[in-house]
C-alpha cells in the first residue's frame, strides 16, 4: 500500500509540473522536475521529459547528461535522438550531433532520420557531404517527399538557392504538391524574385483559399511593390480566415489546445470592454449578452486567484465561456476613404517636410494632423473593431499589425496622402509597417526601442480630457541615432542596453495631445512616455504608427522579408 501511494504521490507531482510547462512557466516546471529527479535519478522517462523541456527553454547544458543516458539506454528513440542533437548543435557540438545520427542510421535507416543527418552535417560546416547526402538519399527514397525534406533543411540552413532546386525536383515528380508550391514561392520570395513569387503564390491563393498563410504572405508581397490597397485585402482575408468566430460545436475541441486557452488578464478586461460597447452601440452579434456574463465571470476568477505572470491559460471550462470571442474578430468598423481627404489642409506640410530636413537627426511635431471627420472616423475604427489580437505584451498594452489585418482604407488613404504632401521625405519610401497599441490605464507602455525603417510616424487620437497629466502620456525619444549594425530584434527585446546605450544623449519628450503627430528618423530610440489616463475603453490611450521605407535602403525595392 506504501509503494501504491508512493507512485500516486509521485505521478500527481509529475502531472503538476507538466502542467505548470503547459501553462508556460517553464522554469517552475523544471524545478518541480529537478525535485521528482532527486526522489528517481534512473528514471529515463522523467530523465527525457526533463531534458525536451530544458533544450526548449534554452538550458542544452543541463540537459546533456539526461539526453544522452536517454539515448544510450535507448538507441532507437528517434524523439530522444532529436532532442538531443539539438542540444549537441545548440552548445556547438555539431560534429557530435552528425555521430549520433550515423551511428542511428547504421541500424535504423529513414526518412526521418537522415534528414536530421543533413541538418547536422550543415551546421557543423559540411556542405560537400550534406550535398552528397542529399544527393544519395534521393536516388534511394525516390518521389516528391525526400527531395521536399531536402529543400526544407537547406533552405533553413540558409542556402536558398539550392533550396530552389530541390523544390522544383520534387514538383517535377508531383507537380500538385502543396508544400513544396508553398516553399518554392517562400524562397523565391526571400531571394527577391518577386514576379516569380508573386506568380506562385497567386495560383496557391486561388487552389487553397481558405489559407489564411497564404494569404498574409501574399499581402506583404503586394506591400513589397508598393500595392498597399491589395496588400491590405490579403491581409484582411487572412484574419477573416483566422479569426473569425467559432461555432458552438467547435469549441470543445479548440477548449482542448492549450495555445487556444492562452490570454492575459488586461487583453481579456479590453475584450469584455469591447463587447460592453458593442450592445451599448446595438450591434449585433450572436449570443452578446452571454458572452459579456461569461466574461465577468472569467475575469472575476482570474484576479481573485493567485497572481501570477501577466500570460495566462484559461481553463477549459472558462474558455467554454468566452472562447468564440476570445482573440476573434467579433465586429469590424468600417472606416472608409474620405472625399475630402483624411490630411488637414491647413497644415503646411511642405513646411513640415523642410523643418524635418532641417532637424538633425529628424523629428518634428505637428498639432492638428487630420481632419476631424478623420480622426473620429479612425477612433470609432480601433474602439469597435475586435482587432487587438496581441495580448502578450507585459506592459499591458494589446496590439494589432497591418499583417494581422489591422487597417482600413482611411488609413491607406492617408499613407498615400502624406507620401504626396511631402515627397523628399516619404514619396521614395513605401509604407512598410502599420500598426496600432491600445493601452490599460494602471499598466505601462512600450520600453526603449528603435525602428528598422526610414521614417516613423506616430500619432494619439484619444481625447485630451482623458489624460490625468497633460505634461507627459505620449513620447520620449533620443537624439542618439541606432548604430548602423544593430540588430534590431536582438536589441529591441534588451531595454536596459539600450537604457545605457541612450543614457548621456540628449532627449525630446513630447506630450500625448490629442490628432498630435511625430515624425521622426527611425533609428532614434524611443519609448512611451509614463502616462497617467482615466479607465474605461473610450479614455484608453490608443496611438497609431506608421513606418516608412527600410533602414539601409536609399529608395523603395530589394530583398522582401516576409512579416
Amino acid at each position: 500500500m506504501a509503494t501504491d501511494n508512493a507512485t500516486s504521490d509521485f505521478r500527481r507531482r509529475f502531472d503538476a509540473a507538466l502542467d505548470l510547462h503547459r501553462q508556460g512557466l517553464t522554469g517552475r516546471c523544471l524545478l518541480a522536475l529537478e525535485d521528482l529527479l532527486r526522489q528517481r535519478p534512473d528514471d529515463l522517462s522523467l530523465r527525457y521529459c526533463f531534458g525536451a523541456i530544458a533544450v526548449q527553454a534554452g538550458d542544452p547544458v543541463a540537459a546533456l547528461p539526461h539526453l544522452e543516458a536517454v539515448v544510450a539506454a535507448h538507441r532507437q528513440h528517434i524523439d530522444a535522438a532529436e532532442t538531443l542533437a539539438r542540444a549537441y548543435v545548440d552548445t556547438e557540438q555539431a560534429a557530435r550531433a552528425v555521430q549520433l545520427w550515423r551511428r542511428y542510421l547504421a541500424h535504423s535507416p529513414g526518412l526521418r532520420a537522415h534528414v536530421r543527418l543533413l541538418e547536422a552535417l550543415l551546421a557543423d560546416g559540411q556542405q560537400d557531404h550534406a550535398r552528397r547526402e542529399a544527393e544519395s538519399l534521393e536516388q534511394h527514397i525516390p518521389g516528391a517527399a525526400p527531395r521536399l525534406a531536402i529543400g526544407t533543411v537547406f533552405h533553413e540552413a540558409g542556402h536558398v538557392e539550392e533550396a530552389v532546386g530541390w523544390y522544383r525536383r520534387a514538383l517535377q515528380a508531383d507537380p500538385e504538391e502543396r508544400h513544396a508550391r508553398e516553399h518554392l514561392a517562400a524562397a523565391e520570395y526571400a531571394l527577391g524574385r518577386i514576379d516569380e513569387a508573386r506568380v506562385l503564390y497567386e495560383r496557391l491563393a486561388r487552389d487553397f483559399p481558405g489559407d489564411a498563410a497564404i494569404w498574409q504572405a501574399l499581402g506583404s508581397l503586394y506591400k513589397e511593390q508598393d500595392d498597399l490597397a491589395g496588400g491590405m485585402s490579403c491581409y484582411q482575408r487572412a484574419m477573416h480566415i483566422k479569426r473569425r468566430m467559432p461555432e458552438t460545436d467547435e469549441l470543445p475541441l479548440l477548449a482542448r489546445d492549450p495555445a487556444q486557452r492562452r490570454t492575459s488578464v488586461h487583453s481579456l478586461t479590453l475584450e469584455l470592454e469591447q463587447l460592453e460597447a458593442l450592445r451599448e452601440a446595438k450591434v449585433k452579434v450572436r449570443g452578446l449578452d452571454s458572452l459579456i456574463d461569461g466574461y465577468r465571470e472569467v475575469l472575476d476568477d482570474l484576479r481573485i486567484g493567485p497572481p501570477g505572470e501577466h500570460k495566462r491559460t484559461l481553463t477549459e471550462a472558462q474558455f467554454m465561456l468566452i472562447g468564440r470571442a476570445m482573440h476573434r474578430l467579433v465586429h469590424h468598423e468600417p472606416a472608409e476613404r474620405l472625399a475630402g481627404g483624411a490630411l488637414n489642409p491647413d497644415v503646411d506640410w511642405a513646411a513640415v517636410e523642410t523643418d524635418y530636413q532641417a532637424a538633425r537627426p529628424g523629428l518634428v511635431v505637428v498639432d492638428g494632423f487630420l481632419r476631424e471627420q478623420a480622426i473620429e472616423a479612425l477612433r470609432g475604427y480601433a474602439l469597435r473593431s475586435t482587432i487587438w489580437f496581441d495580448y502578450s505584451k507585459a506592459g499591458g498594452y494589446c496590439g494589432s499589425y497591418l499583417n494581422d489585418g489591422f487597417g482600413c482604407p482611411l488609413l491607406m488613404q492617408l499613407a498615400e496622402e502624406l507620401r504626396e504632401r511631402m515627397p523628399a521625405v516619404l514619396g521614395p519610401h513605401p509604407l512598410t509597417h502599420l500598426w496600432g497599441y491600445i493601452y490599460d490605464a494602471t499598466l505601462s507602455g512600450i520600453t526603449s526601442h528603435a525602428d528598422p525603417a526610414k521614417v516613423n510616424l506616430n500619432f494619439w487620437v484619444t481625447p485630451d480630457d482623458a489624460n490625468l497629466d497633460p505634461d507627459s502620456g505620449g513620447l520620449v525619444v533620443w537624439t542618439r541615432e541606432a548604430p548602423a549594425d544593430w540588430d534590431f530584434q536582438a536589441y529591441n527585446n534588451e531595454p536596459e542596453a539600450i537604457d545605457a546605450f541612450v543614457a548621456d544623449s540628449d532627449k525630446v519628450v513630447v506630450p500625448h495631445r490629442r490628432n498630435r503627430v511625430v515624425m521622426f528618423n527611425s533609428s532614434l530610440v524611443h519609448r512611451t512616455d509614463d502616462f497617467r489616463f482615466r479607465p474605461g475603453l473610450m479614455n484608453r490611450r490608443l496611438n497609431m504608427t506608421m513606418l516608412f521605407g527600410h533602414r539601409g535602403r536609399p529608395e523603395a525595392g530589394g530583398t522582401p522579408q516576409p512579416e
